[in-house]
């Protein structure tokens, strides 16, 4: 990538500029996720919950569970409770989510690898 694509990324990160369709497609491509993965809708209060959830989950690595919705119960048997949040792309981010916690736990990928990835996601 030139010097060009490097500024183009950055104004992409800092939000002065939004990637068009098929750059956002090259893009999802090359991080082997979805176009809805990249983009929560423009909903920025939903970017800003997955990135305050990715830093807690960075300093407590324990604190943060995600269950697959097929597991899912409103009331488990210890009484807490989950919440559910209504937004396709959000849930994306959440299954690709729970993959990396996955493949870090099994050892296929990097302490650094996961971190990475969040910081690509945010």
């Amino acid at each position: 990538m030139g010097k060009n694509g490097a500024n183009r990324i950055a104004q992409y990160e800092m939000g002065y500029r939004n990637p068009k369709r098929d750059q956002l497609n090259k893009i999802a491509n090359a991080l082997n996720v979805s176009e809805k993965t990249l983009s929560l809708e423009g909903d920025e209060t939903l970017r800003k919950l997955l990135q305050m959830l990715f830093w807690l989950d960075q300093e407590d690595a324990t604190l943060i569970e995600l269950i697959p919705a097929n597991n899912h119960c409103n009331l488990s048997e210890n009484g807490h409770v989950s919440i559910v949040i209504h937004d396709t792309a959000f849930q994306e981010h959440l299954t690709n989510w729970n993959t990396q916690k996955a493949l870090l736990a099994a050892g296929i990928i990097t302490q650094r690898d996961y971190f990475e990835w969040k910081i690509a996601m945010t």
